[in-house]
């Protein structure tokens, strides 16, 4: 089994927090969209989860040639 890095876990929680209070905070607040708050959580957690999900990958992946890059994306699909 692989070592979990808990750093990367803990950001991971925080991210996915910051979608849920998005959401409930769009359906609360009557200006939904409008206001700066709403503005912030979503400019900054999908970064976020891409920049994670990059992080990991290249962690888990090491691509010294281009044929392991395809074999990479032949495994995903």
């Amino acid at each position: 089994m692989k070592k979990r890095l808990i750093y990367i876990d803990r950001l991971k929680g925080f991210a996915i927090y910051l979608v849920v209070l998005g959401h409930i905070y769009q359906n609360m607040v009557v200006q939904g969209t409008e206001t700066i708050l709403f503005s912030l959580i979503y400019a900054f957690h999908m970064p976020l989860f891409f920049f994670l999900s990059g992080y990991i990958s290249e962690k888990t992946n090491k691509m010294i040639h281009y044929k392991d890059g395809v074999g990479y994306l032949l495994k995903k699909a």
